[in-house]
């Protein structure tokens, strides 16, 4: 099977005790690039928006839209009822709009940990295949069991410390779970974030999945995304820059 001669070799390599190198972590990253569609194709996509909906509860549900440029460009806007909240970040400042929270024009968040979470967003494909030019360190943490089938874990940490482990299908070596450790307050209050990814299939040369169901411990939602562009002519700079995002204002003026 394809990418078999890769997982044999590491799964060797733990089961003989020896020490799996950084070359052979190096060798999955290499082998799950090729599996989202290889290296050019990944390389060709320049800017990209996803559109779906998130069912927050199964009486909340919002439309999505999540819109990336390289090299680390992200925004991210979810719409209740007309009212929409975004989160952007322009490769400088995360900023934010939620009218819920009475921010209703464009202003800095100030909370530290949520755009931290935002900036490690901002990678237009995954974290792993920016991981080589980002600086990521990128961990082999061995093979395991999940959900009866065989698979690899590499843990990802970010210059903040925040971590995500990747569990890729050994078969295939797509992801099927992303579990993230978030801290929720400056004194490291932490919680598990696990993600469970599906339904592959491709846009343009790449695979994307198209479910995602995220469970935070106290609350699961899932967002399925219904369209993705690859390098809509409309993702441009001016969506990410806060100054440029301001709603205008059609209330009538005496």
């Amino acid at each position: 099977m394809l990418y078999r001669g890769i997982v044999t070799r590491v799964l060797a390599l733990l089961l003989l005790g020896a020490p799996v190198a950084a070359q052979d972590t190096d060798v999955i990253i290499s082998k799950y690039i090729e599996a989202l569609g290889g290296s050019d194709a990944l390389r060709a996509v320049t800017t990209l928006r996803l559109t779906g909906i998130l069912d927050l509860t199964p009486s909340v549900r919002y439309n999505v839209t999540i819109s990336m440029m390289r090299p680390n460009l992200y925004r991210y806007e979810m719409e209740f009822r007309g009212t929409k909240i975004v989160e952007a970040f322009d490769g400088t400042n995360v900023w934010h709009i939620n009218p819920f929270d009475g921010i209703d024009s464009p202003t800095l968040m100030e909370n530290e940990i949520q755009a931290s979470k935002i900036k490690s967003e901002a990678d237009i494909i995954s974290p792993l295949v920016a991981a080589r030019d980002r600086g990521y360190r990128v961990e082999y943490l061995g093979s395991q069991m999940v959900d009866g089938v065989e698979s690899l874990r590499l843990r990802v940490t970010f210059p903040d410390n925040y971590t995500t482990e990747y569990v890729l299908d050994s078969r295939d070596l797509l992801p099927r779970q992303f579990i993230r450790l978030e801290r929720h307050n400056p004194r490291g209050r932490t919680n598990t974030v696990t993600t469970r990814v599906s339904d592959y299939r491709g846009a343009g040369k790449v695979l994307f999945a198209h479910r995602y169901e995220i469970d935070k411990g106290t609350q699961t939602s899932i967002l399925t995304i219904a369209r993705i562009e690859i390098n809509p002519g409309d993702v441009t700079p001016d969506i990410f820059a806060m100054k440029s995002s301001r709603p205008r204002d059609c209330r009538r003026r005496p």
